[in-house]
């Protein structure tokens, strides 16, 4: 061969690998790393449970269908929310629907459902049909929670304001609160793993105050946020199409759900 036809080859050949370096720079590139905050509520996600728990196993599984990763920041509640909703992180893992969410966040598709209900010392004779039937009761709550905004209007001057759920039992069991709200496997769980000594003083009323679905939020301070809420929806549809989301479920010891 030539010197002519050497250098061509090898200007060919230059070409070829700078095409492929360029591909595989575009291809990295393009998988973006999606930071949600959230706090520990265990069963459902915690820093310390196998994959961050069933909640965050899902929200990773859908997401990497869509090429992107999944970094979960711990924070206590109030905190997550506050910091997710001026863009300082991309927005919240796990969190139920509120009107006066939707002015700071755009919401996911559903993908887990909560039972919300009162919780009160057995032995005690609590009954309502309304939550105005509660008035007259010492009623404490998460702050920031959904059940403090949902109950803040209507049992104004009721509501004992507390930073995590675990106060909520301590006062309870000391009597220091007649009631509290909260949801009701996350709190039966806590009982049975942190105070088991406690286990069987307390209940819930029936029926539950309300059910609802779990949701990821993504802060509308975050560039493209509608576009990644379509795509986690579109990953979550892909896992339950194929049953892995039902795997991850059975996995982490709880029943299937209907979506």
């Amino acid at each position: 061969m030539s010197i002519f036809g050497r250098l061509l080859t090898a200007h060919a050949l230059m070409i070829i690998l700078v095409s492929f370096a360029g591909a595989e720079e575009t291809e990295v590139a393009e998988i973006s790393t999606i930071v949600l905050a959230t706090s520990d509520w265990e069963p459902y996600y915690a820093e310390n449970l196998t994959h961050g728990g069933v909640v965050a196993d899902i929200v990773r599984t859908a997401f990497q269908r869509m090429g992107y990763k999944l970094e979960v920041k711990w924070l206590p509640w109030a905190r997550a929310i506050n910091a997710a909703k001026v863009g300082q992180y991309d927005g919240v893992l796990g969190a139920w629907y509120t009107e006066h969410r939707t002015h700071l966040f755009n919401y996911s598709k559903p993908f887990f459902k909560n039972e919300i209900v009162f919780f009160k010392l057995k032995g005690e004779t609590i009954r309502y049909t309304s939550v105005l039937d509660l008035k007259s009761y010492r009623v404490g709550v998460t702050r920031n929670s959904a059940p403090h905004e949902l109950l803040k209007s209507e049992l104004t001057g009721s509501l004992d304001i507390v930073g995590t759920a675990d106060l909520n039992i301590k006062k309870l069991i000391a009597k220091r609160i007649d009631l509290f709200v909260d949801e009701n496997l996350g709190i039966q769980y806590m009982i049975n793993t942190r105070f088991p000594e406690w286990k069987g003083l307390i209940e819930a009323l029936k029926p539950p105050l309300q059910v609802n679905d779990l949701h990821i939020m993504i802060s509308k301070k975050v560039d493209n946020n509608q576009k990644i809420v379509n795509d986690f929806n579109e990953g979550l549809q892909k896992i339950l199409d194929d049953g892995t989301f039902e795997k991850i479920i059975k996995e982490n010891g709880f029943n299937n759900q209907e979506n």
